[in-house]
């Protein structure tokens, strides 16, 4: 689309800020992620890193750190990173996870018979379990509108929430903006306000325990000082 190559000659990853995704261009073709083939090409591409990303590692080495030999874990949008593997190369401890993930994504690996122990779920009301962790590697900013499916999520009582890898605002309130760096998807993609979210969380009863700061990509609308990424982890406060 000609309004967006400044944008991608300049390898921009978001384009434009908008106060809701009624707010688009009426001619803008949106999708919930990668299209089909654009998909198919990532996983067939896919291959385990030879030196574990933030995003990959984050996970293990917090699991480490849990005094139990069983965990129950949920992972939401965790695409064909197979997570499961991951952990079973850095660690010794027996692992249920289940990978909430689009109808498309749930479809390429049942199909390909990839699955390993993973269960793929393609629909949030179908979780209705008690998890060790629930888990968004990179994936919180795509759940718009994002409080439908926090409440869901609340509802699990699970003793951990990780957000990993992802931009927050501090000076800004939420807002949605499209990422454009996986063009020709062009994705609606929300920044969420750092104390909107904890906030949140702690009238859910979920404390926030860690919190990490990085400097993320560019943005032709926000200053440096105003958006950040971050690992957060919060806690179900034990009383509830």
């Amino acid at each position: 689309m000609s309004f967006l190559y400044f944008f991608l000659k300049f390898r921009y990853v978001y384009f434009n800020v908008y106060s809701s995704t009624k707010d688009f261009p009426k001619n803008l073709n949106t999708s919930v992620y990668l299209n089909k083939n654009q998909s198919l090409n990532e996983f067939r591409n896919y291959k385990i890193p030879p030196f574990f990303k933030i995003r990959e590692s984050f996970l293990p080495i917090f699991i480490s750190s849990i005094k139990k030999n069983k965990l129950n874990i949920l992972d939401v949008g965790g695409g064909f990173n197979d997570l499961y593997n991951l952990i079973k190369i850095s660690l010794n401890k027996a692992v249920d996870m289940t990978v909430l993930e689009t109808p498309l994504i749930c479809n390429i690996m049942k199909k390909e018979k990839l699955a390993s122990n993973n269960r793929y779920l393609d629909d949030i009301d179908k979780i209705n379990n008690f998890y060790d962790i629930i888990y968004f590697g990179s994936s919180f900013q795509y759940f718009i509108p994002l409080k439908n499916y926090l409440y869901k999520i609340f509802k699990t009582k699970s003793k951990y929430i990780i957000i990993c890898d992802t931009i927050f605002l501090e000076k800004k309130e939420t807002f949605i903006t499209l990422q454009i760096n996986t063009y020709p998807s062009i994705i609606p993609h929300q920044f969420n306000n750092i104390k909107e979210i904890t906030d949140l969380f702690l009238k859910n009863n979920y404390k926030l325990i860690y919190k990490s700061k990085r400097k993320p990509g560019k943005h032709n609308m926000l200053k440096k000082n105003e958006y950040f990424t971050r690992d957060l982890i919060f806690e179900k406060i034990s009383n509830y």
